[in-house]
């Protein structure tokens, strides 16, 4: 058998997770241009 004279290592603690961003706010939407006046 091995030298058992060092105890084992404690498990690493997970490091918390990161915070999620928050979501971008979504553009307004472009106005429609006004229609074209029809020829006569």
């Amino acid at each position: 058998m091995g030298v058992a004279s060092r105890p084992p290592r404690p498990p690493r603690p997970h490091p918390p997770p990161r915070p999620h961003p928050p979501p971008r706010p979504h553009p307004p939407p472009r106005p429609h241009p006004p229609p074209r006046p029809h020829p006569p």
